[in-house]
C-alpha cells in the first residue's frame, strides 16, 4: 500500500493534523495557516495573531514581541524597544510606558527626552524645552543642566550655575527669570553686553541693542540713559545731558529724547533743530469808528464790525400791530 505525502496547506486552511505543512511564508496559527510576520499579504485576515496587513506586509502591532528576526517588523509608528513594539517619537500615548526607549509621554505624545539621540527626527519629536541639534535633543535656555546634563545645553547657550544660559545675541523673550549668562543683560528680547563692557574680538557685535561697539567698549546711542556708572559711555557724537546721551544741533534724530537742550527733533527733516515756542500776543480792542475786519472779533464788547468800521451794536426793534 502506497502513502501519499500531504501537499502544502494554503493560507486560511485548517492545519490541525499537519501543522508543519502550511505553504511557504505561512505558519499554523490557531489550527489555521496564517501568513508569517514580515511576509506579503492582501488583508488582515491572512496575517497571524498579533500582526496586521500594513503596506502589503504582515506587521507586528503595539505590545507584540519583536526580538530576533522580527526586530524590524513593528508596524508604522512603532519601534522595537527592549523586545517589544512601542510607540515611536511623535506617536500618541497614554503614559510613558507606551513609548519607545528614551521617549517620554508629554501631552499624549511620545517625545524624546533631553540628551536622547534624535537622528532622523526633527525638533517636534524632542520634548518641550529641547531642540534637536547635532542629532541630540539639547536643552533650551533656562532648563536644568546639573549633574550629567551639563553638556546638554543647546549650542547657543552654556551651563551656568545649574541652568542653561543664553550667549550674546540669543533671544531672551521668555517670561521666565533671566536667561542670559553672567555679564549679559536682556534688552529688547536679546542678550547683550552692557554699556561700558569690553566688546573687542568676538564680542564686537554683541553689545545690547541700544549701544554700539566703539574702541572696544559698548557705548550708549543717542537717547540712551547715561546716569550713574554709564555717564562716560555715550557714543561718539553724543554727550551725557540730564542723564541721557544727547545729539547736538543739526544731527540726524528719530525722536525728541535724542536731541540736546534747546533743540528738538524735526519730524519732517529728522534732524535736531532749535526749539522755538510761539505764544498768542495781546492786542488792544478797537474803539467805535476804528477800521476793522469782519470776523476778526477785535471790536470792543457791545460793538460790531460793520462796513469795515467798529460800530455800536443796535438790536432791531419790531413793532407788532394787531387788527381788531
Amino acid at each position: 500500500m502506497l502513502f501519499q505525502c500531504p501537499s502544502e496547506i494554503g493560507v486560511g486552511a485548517n492545519c490541525t493534523t499537519n501543522p508543519n505543512k502550511c505553504k511557504s511564508d505561512a505558519e499554523c496559527d490557531g489550527d489555521v495557516c496564517k501568513i508569517s510576520t514580515g511576509k506579503d499579504c492582501l488583508s488582515d485576515d491572512e496575517c497571524k495573531t498579533g500582526t496586521k496587513c500594513s503596506s502589503g506586509k504582515c506587521m507586528l502591532q503595539y505590545g507584540e514581541t519583536c526580538n530576533g528576526a522580527n526586530s524590524d517588523n513593528c508596524d508604522a509608528g512603532l519601534t522595537c524597544s527592549n523586545n517589544d513594539c512601542k510607540v515611536s517619537p511623535g506617536g500618541t500615548c497614554s503614559d510613558t510606558r507606551a513609548c519607545s526607549s528614551g521617549a517620554v509621554c508629554r501631552s499624549t505624545v511620545c517625545r524624546l527626552a533631553g540628551g536622547e539621540n534624535c537622528t532622523g527626527f526633527d525638533h517636534i519629536h524632542c520634548e518641550m524645552g529641547t531642540v534637536c541639534e547635532d542629532n541630540i535633543c539639547k536643552l533650551d535656555a533656562g532648563r536644568n543642566c546639573t549633574g550629567n546634563r551639563a553638556d546638554l545645553c543647546r549650542n547657543d547657550t552654556r551651563c551656568e550655575n545649574g541652568a542653561c544660559k543664553m550667549e550674546a545675541g540669543g533671544n531672551c523673550a521668555s517670561p521666565k527669570e533671566d536667561l542670559c549668562h553672567a555679564g549679559l543683560v536682556c534688552y529688547s528680547d536679546m542678550c547683550g553686553l552692557e554699556a561700558g563692557q569690553n566688546c573687542s574680538g568676538v564680542d564686537v557685535g554683541n553689545c545690547r541693542r541700544d549701544t554700539i561697539c566703539h574702541e572696544d567698549v559698548c557705548k550708549m546711542n543717542a537717547g540712551g540713559r547715561c546716569d550713574g556708572s554709564f555717564v562716560d559711555f555715550c557714543a561718539p557724537g553724543t554727550a551725557c545731558e540730564n542723564n541721557y546721551c544727547r545729539l547736538p544741533y543739526g544731527e540726524s534724530c528719530a525722536d525728541n529724547n535724542q536731541c540736546g537742550s534747546g533743540t528738538t527733533c524735526d519730524q519732517t527733516e529728522t534732524v535736531c533743530i532749535v526749539f522755538t515756542v510761539s505764544f498768542p500776543s495781546c492786542v488792544p480792542e478797537l474803539d467805535v469808528g476804528e477800521d476793522c475786519m469782519a470776523g476778526a472779533e477785535r471790536c470792543r464788547t457791545g460793538t460790531a464790525c460793520v462796513g469795515d468800521l467798529c460800530s455800536k451794536f443796535h438790536s432791531p426793534v419790531f413793532i407788532c400791530m394787531f387788527s381788531i
